[in-house]
């Protein structure tokens, strides 16, 4: 029995660092197959987004330049790393990141949507000055969690 899936094409991409952030980031969406996406984002400083979990996306992230320090619940630090390192974040975690270093950093990120759950972004905190800034009116709503994914 094959698993191939017939009605899917192979997606070929490529990226190079944009000349022009908006408000210190720059996300360059590299394309979607099935479940799995992938983009690159360029953080000139400071962080990224605000506390988020995806109520069905896991996600693996690669630093490619500079570092990333990520933050969980209470603003407590989990992880630094720095290029040719990467970080799982498993669905339903909550977390923010930001660049930690003077270099601009260029961080690929693949995400896995399980198609049984239904996609949501689920917002912690309120969006931060940058993204209100960039216009970052997440495509997923970004409802507030409930009381039972906030213990999870």
């Amino acid at each position: 029995m094959s698993t191939t899936n017939k009605n899917a094409d192979p997606v070929i991409f490529n990226f190079a660092q944009p000349e022009n952030f908006v408000d210190g980031k720059k996300r360059v969406g590299l394309g979607a197959a099935g479940m799995i996406t992938a983009s690159v984002q360029y953080i000139a400083e400071g962080g990224d987004t605000n506390l988020h979990a995806h109520s069905a996306e896991d996600e693996a992230f690669l630093v490619l330049s500079g570092r990333a320090r990520f933050y969980g619940l209470g603003d407590v630090v989990f992880a630094e790393i720095g290029p040719n390192e990467g970080l799982m974040i498993p669905r339903g975690f909550p977390y923010w990141f930001e660049s930690a270093s003077d270099d601009v950093l260029a961080i690929y990120k693949v995400g896995a949507k399980d198609p049984y759950i239904k996609n949501e972004r689920l917002n912690y905190d309120d969006l931060t000055d940058a993204q209100k800034a960039r216009g970052d009116q997440h495509p997923l709503t970004g409802r507030v969690p409930t009381e039972d994914e906030r213990r999870s």
